[in-house]
C-alpha cells in the first residue's frame, strides 16, 4: 500500500516534503533492500544518536 495512492498532488509534495523532514530529525527510519523494491519506513521512538546531523546553508 502507498501512502500516495488516492491523493492529490499537491499533497503528495506535502507528504514527500513531511517524510523528509522526518528523517533529518531522525524520528523515521528509510529502508529499501533492492533498488526498485519498495520503501519501507519505519518510526523510530527515540531519536536515534547516529542519526545524520544537517546544517543549514547560512552555517
Amino acid at each position: 500500500m502507498s501512502v500516495f495512492e488516492g491523493r492529490s498532488h499537491s499533497e503528495r509534495i506535502g507528504l514527500f516534503l513531511a517524510v523528509l523532514e522526518l528523517v533529518r530529525q531522525g524520528r523515521v527510519r528509510v529502508r529499501q533492500d533492492e533498488l526498485n523494491d519498495p520503501i519501507e519506513l519505519s518510526l523510530i521512538e527515540e531519536r536515534d544518536p547516529n542519526a545524520p546531523t544537517f546544517l543549514s546553508a547560512s552555517n
